[in-house]
């Protein structure tokens, strides 16, 4: 079986020099190109700072010899030869998507024929351009799966049309799994579906020719929100959204950092590298840490993000869940020992998956024990300003996923925060004094979705977020303000709480407490209250201990009905 290889040239393609340098274009258009066993030269992306060159195929051995080429901190691409074998044993099965830019005009992408093709022949008629396949050689092609969709997020009932945007080639068919919960749900090219319930959900299509299958899974794709009854009644709940971005970040989110952003200075995928790197790092630079990346920080101590640095990973990105950083367990015995701690100013974190202790529901803090004291928080910072947490997803921390100490105007937004929820804490976002913006999360098994010590001046602005609520957590309310844990007879200062959809889950817990009376006052409109509540008089969703004072509770629904004053709040004495 004879090879045709197509020499790509491309005004802006990456040149690579005799001693390895390779200069970017600003726009790569996209090509296919089929990789073949034999004696080939061409050269894969594989992330944004390194390349494989495959150099031959040994059909002895079954492996590929490779040259990787890396780019180095000073920006330079060097090459360091290796022998290894691919991870997909299907190479030469598949279609690959390249970029013109990921080919130097010195490459070679091979396209099988089906014909001889003497030898003069190739060295006399390499066309200057990608040309298309025959019929006859695109038929032997595995599919590459691809989608997109329309109306990513709303209110459920939610209606979509999926666009399946594959390469495949002869008869295809295809199988869509709409929740990604093992069940096909439609055989069709380009389905419409509608979402009846709210919910994130996760996509998945497999498409299948005779050559083969390929699947695309986008995780957290389509957002449906609430379904409460309150069409044509204006600008209310977590379906007002105007933020530009899915509620919960991930696919959609306009902010992701991919690993080509001209302010990554570094890359990593180990503790060792992420140390190293943040050690490193200066105000302005991004730390960037492979989506697939799973790291264990249990065994080393609290890591500082300088100031003005970024940490940051690609969830969203093309179906990216974003890096893993996951701690097992508090090794000090320190009160809220944390992953990360702010360094400075302007400190971002964004994109990446934190983990704790996973504990289950209720955990530790029972008849005097002291488990609490070992509990971990995710990301911690104390009186920094520009202090942000975006499109995160954090789970499963002891004491909280967010720590705001004193901190002006702190942004946490856009993130995926569930399952925090051990006893006595158990927070998705934490204050203790200061300020904070908390806008367009998904909260979910949580005690406390957010939390606020109530210490003087205090005060967050809590919009757009949906609170799914489910678990019941003991003690267990969704936002709270506690009473001056520093003596004050009072409950900070200025609270916000607006557009936000509280489903509530099982609806044993409050959504909103409110512990004492705030000095200047607690806003509470615009929000839609799914469920009557086991925890308070009358079922109502919001309650205040020890004042009728400073409730300022306008414009709400509960319960498919809209209440214009402090009907769902419930003063108690005590």
């Amino acid at each position: 079986m004879g090879m045709l290889f197509l020499l790509v040239l491309s005004a802006g393609c990456f040149e690579q020099s005799d001693i390895g340098t390779l200069t970017p274009s600003p726009t790569i258009p996209s090509i296919q190109a089929k990789f073949v066993k034999g004696d080939i030269i061409a050269k894969t992306a594989s992330f944004a700072d390194e390349f494989r060159i495959i150099l031959k195929y040994d059909s002895l051995t079954g492996k590929y010899e490779r040259a990787s080429v890396f780019k180095k901190p000073d920006g330079r691409w060097y090459r360091n030869n290796e022998k290894s074998e691919f991870a997909d044993r299907f190479l030469t099965e598949k279609i690959y998507p390249l970029k013109v830019g990921h080919v130097s005009s010195l490459s070679l992408v091979p396209v099988e024929t089906f014909e001889p093709v003497p030898l003069a022949t190739q060295e006399k008629n390499i066309p200057s351009i990608p040309v298309t396949l025959s019929t006859q050689s695109l038929l032997k092609m595995v599919p590459a799966a691809q989608f997109t969709a329309s109306s990513l997020q709303g209110q459920a009932p939610l209606t979509v049309q999926f666009i399946d945007q594959s390469v495949s080639a002869g008869t295809s068919s295809y199988a869509w799994d709409i929740n990604n919960d093992g069940v096909v749900d439609y055989t069709i090219k380009n389905p419409v579906h509608t979402y009846q319930t709210a919910g994130t959900f996760t996509v998945k299509l497999t498409v299948t020719n005779a050559s083969g299958s390929d699947s695309e899974v986008k995780t957290g794709y389509i957002t449906a929100t609430s379904s409460a009854v309150i069409a044509g009644a204006g600008d209310f709940g977590a379906e007002s959204n105007p933020t530009g971005n899915p509620i919960g970040g991930g696919a959609g989110y306009i902010r992701i950092i991919s690993e080509t952003d001209p302010q990554v200075k570094y890359v990593v995928s180990t503790a060792d590298q992420l140390i190293a790197a943040l050690g490193s790092a200066k105000s302005g630079e991004v730390v960037f840490i492979k989506g697939s990346a799973v790291i264990d920080m249990t065994a080393n101590p609290a890591i500082t993000i300088p100031a003005g640095v970024t940490l940051a990973s690609d969830r969203g990105l093309n179906g990216s869940l974003g890096a893993l950083i996951k701690r097992a367990k508090n090794v000090n015995g320190g009160w809220g020992e944390q992953i990360f701690i702010a360094g400075g100013d302007n400190v971002r974190l964004t994109g990446v998956r934190l983990e704790g202790e996973m504990y289950p529901q209720d955990y530790g803090n029972k008849a005097g024990e002291t488990y609490h004291q070992q509990y971990l928080v995710g990301i911690y910072a104390k009186e920094r300003t520009g202090y942000e947490v975006d499109n995160c997803e954090l789970r499963g921390f002891a004491w909280s996923a967010v720590v705001s100490d004193n901190c002006v105007q702190s942004s946490v937004h856009h993130n995926y925060i569930h399952h925090n929820q051990a006893r006595g804490e158990g927070y998705g976002v934490a204050l203790y004094g200061g300020t904070s913006i908390i806008e367009a999360n998904i909260f979910d098994y949580n005690r406390h979705s957010i939390t606020g010590t109530g210490y003087a001046g205090e005060g967050y602005e809590a919009r757009y977020n949906i609170v799914k609520g489910n678990g019941n957590a003991i003690g267990g309310h969704h936002f709270d303000v506690h009473q001056d844990e520093r003596g004050g007879s009072f409950a900070g200062n200025l609270y916000k709480i607006h557009h936000n959809t509280f489903q509530d889950g099982n609806g044993k817990m409050a959504s909103i407490a409110i512990r004492q009376r705030p000095v200047t006052g607690m806003y509470i409109d615009h929000n839609v209250f799914e469920t009557i509540s086991n925890a308070t008089e009358g079922g109502v969703p919001i309650w205040e201990r020890d004042s009728n004072q400073n409730m300022f509770v306008t414009n709400n629904y509960w319960n498919g009905t809209l209440y214009s004053d402090d009907e769902i709040v419930s003063y108690i004495n005590q």
